[in-house]
């Protein structure tokens, strides 16, 4: 039954994706935004589990600080930028991407040119934040070569439909499975001196390692760490925000302290023990970064994901 449920949503989410790409196509923009944010009050109603868990997890990190009436106010915000940041993504995609220097501003952009002037490429980690999908757009419009490792989509049909999208922004994307291909592959682009951009936000389902993320144990993606300590690649957060109707800024950090200890080279493995607490380290710290863009702009983040659905056992690594 949750099987025929799930593929009832995934027909659904399909022919959603058709029509909203033929409204934002043939119908006069302001027309378009006005039909969409219409549809984002009515979705925010039939979102249902998805729903219940943005409010779960927003009671868990803000119940102390935020009311209920609050919490749900922040939720239904979030399913209004979903509707938005669609619309954007879509306009830009059959605007070849033209104009997207004018909505997007990039704040910090020397952190990303000193770290790429070292030749190892760039570890950029990310959020599932603001309009996340048209950061590669922005960066590759400033000549930025850029990859991204992603998580394929169970729809053959949506998969091919954003890949369209990211590949018109000039976006490499290796997927997240098989792992050693995608981390073959990751390691190649750092060579090349590329920007790879990782979203390290959401529950990892394999592997991985369990790291504190707002007070409780949740499965971290631990490639960012890994990746900086083997290719000696700075790590860099880069999260990008709704600062207007119709406007975005890219925030570029200043690299992630990863404790190298020869310079700007890779680090030579030591005892499997002290690798591995290095990984947990620095993973520990990306989530703290992710954690304070949250709390500092709530109402952008995707509460509507089960962060922490993957449970701790006794065989987990835990940092």
């Amino acid at each position: 039954m949750n099987k025929f449920i799930k593929a009832i949503g995934r027909e659904a989410g399909w022919y959603a994706l058709v029509f909203s790409d033929i409204i934002i196509k043939f119908l006069p923009g302001k027309f378009t935004f006005i039909l969409m944010r219409t549809i984002g009050r009515a979705v925010y109603f039939l979102l249902g589990y998805r729903r219940r868990i943005a409010l779960n997890n927003l009671t868990w990190v803000f119940g102390k600080e935020k009311s209920s009436k609050e919490i749900r106010k922040i939720v239904k915000t979030i399913v209004n930028d979903l509707i938005r940041n669609h619309y954007e993504l879509v306009s830009l995609y059959h605007g070849g991407n033209s104009g997207i220097r004018e909505i997007v501003d990039i704040e910090g952009r020397e952190n990303i040119d000193r770290a790429l002037q070292k030749g190892r490429g760039v570890i950029m980690v990310s959020a599932h934040m603001g309009n996340f999908e048209i950061v590669c757009g922005r960066m590759t419009a400033e000549g930025y070569e850029y990859s991204a490792m992603a998580a394929s989509s169970r729809d053959e049909r949506a998969k091919k439909y954003f890949s369209r999208i990211w590949k018109k922004q000039g976006m490499d994307i290796i997927p997240s499975r098989p792992v050693f291909t995608a981390l073959k592959r990751s390691v190649k682009a750092l060579e090349n001196n590329r920007i790879l951009a990782i979203y390290a936000d959401q529950n990892n389902a394999l592997g991985g390692a369990f790291v504190d993320f707002f007070g409780r144990p949740a499965a971290t993606a631990t490639s960012p760490a890994s990746l900086a300590l083997r290719t000696g690649a700075p790590v860099i957060p880069v999260f990008i925000v709704r600062v207007g109707e119709n406007k975005h800024r890219i925030i570029i950090e200043p690299p992630v302290d990863t404790g190298r200890r020869d310079g700007d080279k890779p680090v030579k493995r030591s005892s499997p023990e002290d690798w591995q607490a290095e990984i947990m380290e620095i993973t520990l710290k990306i989530n703290r970064i992710i954690e304070k863009y949250i709390r500092k702009y709530p109402e952008q983040w995707w509460w509507f994901h089960d962060r922490w659905k993957r449970k701790l056992k006794d065989s987990d690594k835990i940092g």
